[in-house]
């Protein structure tokens, strides 16, 4: 966590300070955690490969000819939209 602070008081000037406090993450790590980790980074993984997929089709089709198609905007707009 940081944290600045800057202050001007009644008589005048800036006084400036700052606290930097570090704190680790991932404190306790249960097996149930990496299990959800993992499960995200292999959604990840998927929708990175749809992604590549959409490319390779916009490569292969014209770029309007590709955006013509409404299915395409939404199989695009799915690898922008997912929460992890």
């Amino acid at each position: 966590m940081v944290s600045l602070l800057a202050e001007i008081p009644p008589s005048g000037g800036i006084i400036l300070s700052s606290f930097i406090e570090s704190i680790s993450i991932n404190q306790d790590s249960s097996l149930l955690d990496h299990c959800i980790m993992a499960s995200g980074l292999v959604f990840l993984g998927l929708i990175l490969i749809n992604l590549y997929f959409q490319l390779f089709r916009m490569i292969q089709k014209s770029l309007l000819e590709y955006w013509q198609e409404p299915w395409n905007w939404l199989e695009v707009s799915s690898c922008f939209i997912v929460k992890l």
